[in-house]
């Protein structure tokens, strides 16, 4: 759908192996991916191409740590080097689909397009930055941190 909306540049991020149960619920995997044990940005990728080989997919094998889970002491610096890692892909990409790229996004004032695939549903979402956003969050903070400073200095009457 994304292809047939003009989208021509994707990066898919993902550490999981496709399984027989991904096959029942995501039309573009198959039973050799998961017979290959292919990882699905892998499989995804491939899917793709075969599809419209004009897309310009790029597969990236990494995990999404939610923020609040705990990490294992002996994986610390990996997860920090994947959310540098994402946070230079949400830089150089229009959007994301999950949670902590969601966040990255909306901090970034960017469209972020999210979606769910069930055995029995499906959800869609898109996402979007209001007519009135203009600000990042983080710049907004500054910016009321700096209105309130300056708050403090007028003097009072």
């Amino acid at each position: 759908m994304l292809m047939a909306w003009g989208v021509r540049n994707i990066a898919l991020l993902d550490s999981c192996k496709v399984a027989m149960s991904t096959l029942l619920r995501l039309p573009l995997y198959c039973l050799v991916d998961c017979l290959n044990s292919d990882f699905e940005a892998t499989a995804v990728d491939k899917a793709l191409n075969r599809i419209f080989p004009a897309v310009e997919a790029e597969d990236i094998v990494m995990a999404i740590w939610l923020p609040g889970h705990p990490v294992p002491s002996q994986e610390e610096n990996s997860v920090l080097e994947d959310c540098r890692r994402l946070q230079i892909l949400n830089d150089s990409h229009n959007a994301e689909s999950r949670w902590l790229p969601i966040l990255l996004c909306d901090n970034a004032n960017k469209i972020i397009i999210n979606a769910a695939l069930g055995f029995d549903s499906f959800l869609a979402m898109c996402h979007g930055v209001g007519p009135l956003r203009t600000t990042s969050y983080f710049q907004a903070e500054a910016l009321a941190a700096t209105s309130a400073e300056k708050n403090r200095k007028l003097p009072s009457k």
